[in-house]
């Protein structure tokens, strides 16, 4: 609580004149400052602002962000007797080839066989059926006969049969006829192509449960024969 006598005090004459002569010296400091003065005087405050908030102001360079790695233009498809040549971080480079017209996309070499540059080494190995199919898996598979028939080529342009399994699709044209180069595969897409034996499909032959579909690519010719024949297998997806 203030005592009636200090606020007196506050309003009484000499307080204001001592007031007024200890404040005179900053008002009239002020007031001889130029105009150009008070000028410089704002742009230095506004200055000192931005170099309070910009990094760049104050000499410190900004920090950048990494920009993202351009995209590496793919290389030119190679096309090899009109299938697609593709790479497969497994198999190798050029391990592949894509028929354009099912897109299905093919192992080069049979199972057992190994992919070295630009052909393929080794010998391909033989299954029964049953153990053809567990053959299966990351992606791939063992054809359909429809789908294996597919790569039969007849040079001559001619074949002998047309039949198929009983899947009411149409009839297979198959079994080479003519003279025909054998084996009755695209080889420069598919090289060292096994001509000694038939190539197993995942088609079982409707009306016997011991049979199933299978390819012979020394002729072309497709026909069933027992499960537990020992065939090659070639994969697909």
């Amino acid at each position: 609580m203030f005592s009636i006598q200090k606020i007196r005090q506050w309003h009484s004459p000499r307080f204001f004149l001592s007031l007024t002569l200890a404040l005179a010296p900053l008002f009239l400091s002020a007031a001889d400052m130029t105009g150009e003065q008070l000028a410089r005087a704002k742009v230095s405050d506004v200055g000192s602002a931005k170099s309070n908030n910009n990094p760049a102001d104050s000499g410190a360079k900004p920090a950048t962000q990494a920009l993202p790695a351009p995209a590496r233009a793919s290389s030119a498809t190679v096309i090899i007797e009109g299938y697609e040549i593709l790479d497969d971080p497994v198999l190798g480079k050029g391990s592949l080839a894509r028929d354009p017209k099912t897109g299905l996309i093919w192992q080069r070499c049979s199972v057992g066989q190994i992919w070295n540059d630009n052909t393929c080494t080794g010998e391909a190995k033989r299954f029964n059926w049953d153990d053809a199919q567990k053959l299966a898996g990351n992606g791939w598979r063992v054809p359909t006969v429809r789908e294996l028939a597919s790569l039969i080529y007849c040079s001559s342009g001619k074949t002998k049969y047309l039949h198929g399994p009983k899947d009411g699709g149409a009839p297979i044209a198959n079994d080479c006829a003519g003279d025909y180069t054998s084996p009755t595969i695209r080889t420069a897409a598919y090289p060292r192509q096994p001509a000694s034996y038939a190539s197993w499909s995942s088609s079982p032959y409707v009306g016997y449960s011991y049979y199933a579909w299978h390819v012979y690519f020394f002729n072309g010719y497709v026909s069933g024969y027992y499960r537990n024949g020992n065939y090659y297998v070639r994969l697909v997806r």
